[in-house]
């Protein structure tokens, strides 16, 4: 029957395009790891305009930015976000910890905040969605704070 020979490719085609999506996705993205880790160095920049004009360049006009102490639009914003936590005396170190998983637009990378003196602060995870252009579009931050 047509239908049944048809029908016999589908899971076969989803597999074909599923490998030729991260094909694609992997070779657009392939400085992935590289720039995560310019996106935790432009949050530690001293200066608020030079942070603001590091992370423009790292994330889409429309970025969003998600964790358990912020919802914000714009890489201004989030400058301002994070100069808003060093007035608070919180200007950890964020630093990659391990390798960057990714697949089809989206990455996962663990991260790790250090205090004075290299000590752990703070764990997390932050899921990454890509923009085409190859930049940050949304950063949801996943922390696992001591105690909680």
């Amino acid at each position: 029957d047509e239908a049944e020979a048809r029908d016999s490719h589908v899971a076969v085609w989803s597999y074909q395009i599923a490998v030729f999506a991260n094909f694609v996705s992997r070779t657009q993205h392939a400085d992935i790891e590289a720039l995560v880790d310019r996106f935790f160095g432009a949050q530690m920049v001293e200066d608020v305009d030079a942070r603001r004009v590091a992370l423009a360049a790292i994330v889409s006009p429309g970025f969003t930015f998600r964790d358990t102490f912020a919802c914000i639009e714009g890489a201004g914003e989030f400058a301002e976000h994070l100069e808003a936590a060093r007035a608070h005396g919180v200007a950890p170190t964020i630093e990659r910890d391990g390798a960057v998983r990714h697949c089809q637009g989206t990455a996962v990378c663990d991260w790790i905040a250090r205090g004075p003196g290299g000590s752990v602060m703070l764990t997390g995870t932050n899921v990454v969605t890509l923009a085409p252009d190859g930049r940050f579009a949304d950063v949801c931050g996943l922390w696992q704070m001591p105690g909680r």
